[in-house]
C-alpha cells in the first residue's frame, strides 16, 4: 500500500490484491458495504492522517477508484469543508475501460495533451518505482505528431498483467488508445522522435527535480 498527498485536500492510495486479502475482502466486494460503516475505509484515512497528515474528520468524502487488473486498485481521496460533525463518504465505483484494450498487442500507444503532462508522468513514475517494471521503461519512446504527444510501449517480452497493472498506477495521466496500424506507421515515418529509446527513464533523470 502506498499513500501519496496530491494537495492539502487530495491523496491518492495504491492498494495492492495482499493489502485487501488482509481485510478479507477483494475488488468485486469492497463496494458493497455501506461506507460510513466500512471497517477498510476508515482504516485507509486513520493511516492517511497518521502518514501524510490528510485529516477527513467533519469533512465531505469523495472517493474515485481505477482498476484495470485484479492485482492493483488506485483510489483518489478529495476532502470537502463541512459544518456536520461527522464525515460523509460519496463513492464512485471503478471507473471501466472505454474501449477495449488488447494489452497483449506488440506496441501500445498512450497520448498527451503537451510536454508537461509527459513530465509529470515521469514525476509520479519517480515516485512509484516500486510498483512499475524497469524494463517496461527501458522499452518507451516518446514522438511529437501534429502537436500532440505520444508514448509508444514495445510490450515484447512483458506480460499482459504487467501491462494492465502498469495502466493502472498510471491511470490518472495514461489511457492507452486502440491506434490503427495505419496510424502507427505514419507516426513513425512522419512523427518526430523526442526521445526515441528509454523515454521514461530519461524524462525521469532531465526533467524530474
Amino acid at each position: 500500500m502506498k499513500i501519496e498527498k496530491l494537495t492539502d485536500d487530495k491523496i491518492r492510495i495504491i492498494v495492492n490484491s495482499s493489502d485487501l486479502e488482509n481485510y478479507k475482502l477483494d475488488a468485486k466486494t469492497i463496494f458493497s458495504k455501506a461506507m460510513e460503516h466500512n471497517s477498510f475505509f476508515i482504516n485507509l484515512l486513520e493511516k492517511a492522517k497518521n502518514e501524510v497528515g490528510f485529516d477527513s474528520e467533519g469533512c465531505r468524502l469523495l472517493i474515485e477508484a481505477f482498476s484495470t487488473s485484479e492485482e492493483y486498485l488506485v483510489f483518489t481521496i478529495t476532502k470537502y469543508s463541512d459544518s456536520r460533525n461527522h464525515s460523509d463518504f460519496t463513492l464512485r465505483a471503478p471507473k471501466a475501460k472505454r474501449k477495449s484494450i488488447n494489452y497483449s498487442a506488440p506496441k501500445l500507444f498512450y497520448e498527451f495533451p503537451n510536454f508537461e503532462t509527459f513530465c509529470e508522468l515521469c514525476e509520479y513514475i519517480n515516485k512509484n518505482q516500486d510498483f512499475i517494471p524497469k524494463n517496461l521503461s527501458k522499452k518507451s519512446s516518446l514522438y511529437l505528431y501534429k502537436d500532440r504527444y505520444f508514448l509508444t510501449i514495445n510490450s515484447t517480452g512483458i506480460s499482459p498483467k504487467i501491462i494492465k497493472d502498469f495502466c493502472t498506477i498510471t491511470s490518472e495521466f495514461l489511457s492507452p488508445s486502440n491506434f490503427s496500424a495505419c496510424f502507427a506507421n505514419k507516426l513513425l515515418e512522419h512523427g518526430r522522435a523526442i526521445i526515441k529509446t528509454n523515454a521514461i527513464n530519461s524524462g525521469i533523470k532531465y526533467f524530474v527535480k
